[in-house]
């Protein structure tokens, strides 16, 4: 109750995934992590603030198929996430796939189509760097 439901479903989605991924490189859920940290920290810059929990999940599901071997259409229709994460995840665009196309871009270093999507979801450029480093030392919390 202290930590309300949302706090909850982000530690709960943490340990499945740590459980999924024992077999996997940390490097597997270091990654779900800092996606998920990051496109919850980009979505509470933006207008979309009351999504950032749609946005984390999101993020922490982007590599399930990695997690589990198994295409990534097959595993989302499995699970219970809302529709508009999993056409997100599937690559469609709606709401909230605007800041996984911002990850993505980011951690590939394409600079070019990192630039139209940070002005597509109204993201001041200039702060991803930071965001990134504080998702990425959350997410090495988990693996030390």
């Amino acid at each position: 109750m202290l930590l309300g439901l949302s706090e909850v479903r982000k530690w709960a989605s943490i340990m499945v995934l740590q459980n999924l991924g024992e077999d996997k490189p940390d490097a597997l859920i270091v990654n779900s992590v800092v996606r998920a940290t990051l496109g919850e920290a980009l979505a509470l810059k933006t207008t979309l603030k009351h999504q950032a929990p749609n946005i984390f999940l999101m993020g922490m599901f982007s590599l399930i198929d990695a997690f589990l071997d198994r295409p990534l259409a097959d595993v989302l229709a499995e699970l219970p996430l809302m529709n508009e994460i999993k056409k997100a995840l599937l690559g469609e665009e709606n709401t909230i796939s605007g800041f996984l196309d911002v990850i993505l871009a980011y951690e590939k270093a394409d600079w070019v189509n990192f630039s139209v999507y940070a002005n597509k979801i109204k993201i001041d450029e200039s702060e991803v760097p930071n965001l990134y480093l504080k998702a990425l030392a959350s997410a090495n919390q988990f693996t030390s």
